[in-house]
């Protein structure tokens, strides 16, 4: 009862409390494990949904967020051939996240060319060319290609180019534009660390940190 309502709530603190404590009684519930790991996720905290999502895959369980989960881990420690080298039934989410994780592991072991290829194949998939332009921007101008970075947007789909994610992309690419402000940076850090969620802020983070020439920190 306690658990149905909190998620009537999207209560995911109570949640993830409630699920923590059933799991205790019941330790090897796939359903109990996959909520768990959902719950976690859910809160942006991977770092406590990583022991359930493990356990899930150790014990042969089938579970798309599990696997999510821990590519997000490998991710976050910087294990990119931990993620190349996943077999792609192990992930098998989709054409768009399968084919963006790889890209974007290919870039962070420095593959810059590798991880561009990838984004271009996901573009040929049905639907998906706007997601990967978007993404392949963002890779061009986390190393300084703002040319680059402005034609691949140019190349976005009509019915794609009022979408969040490019329209953001257009004004972090402005913001490297124009000159670098110290004091935006400090407050652009300051939003980033009190809100990690807040994706905009953490993109024009690391654009005003590459713009500034401090690219390591940008790519972090």
């Amino acid at each position: 009862l306690a658990g149905r309502q909190a998620r009537y709530l999207n209560d995911f603190e109570e949640i993830a409390k409630y699920y923590t404590r059933a799991i205790t009684r019941d330790p090897d519930s796939p359903q109990l494990l996959e909520s768990a790991v959902q719950a976690f996720v859910s809160l942006g905290d991977f770092e406590r949904a990583v022991p359930f999502a493990q356990k899930l895959v150790d014990s042969d369980i089938k579970s798309q967020i599990a696997q999510i989960t821990l590519i997000v881990d490998e991710g976050n420690r910087g294990d990119y051939d931990a993620i190349l080298a996943r077999p792609a039934a192990q992930t098998g989410v989709g054409p768009l996240v399968d084919g963006l994780m790889t890209a974007w592991a290919e870039i962070g072991k420095g593959q810059m060319s590798a991880g561009l290829a990838g984004f271009d194949k996901v573009a040929k998939e049905s639907g998906l060319r706007g997601f990967a332009l978007y993404h392949k921007a963002l890779a061009l101008a986390s190393v300084g290609d703002f040319e680059g970075a402005e034609a691949t947007l140019g190349l976005t789909p009509p019915d794609k180019e009022q979408d969040q994610d490019i329209v953001s992309a257009r004004a972090a690419l402005d913001l490297a534009r124009t000159p670098v402000d110290t004091g935006e940076i400090t407050g652009l850090k300051a939003q980033v660390e009190a809100d990690p969620k807040h994706h905009q802020a953490r993109i024009d983070l690391a654009v005003a940190l590459n713009a500034a020439g401090q690219r390591d920190d940008a790519l972090e």
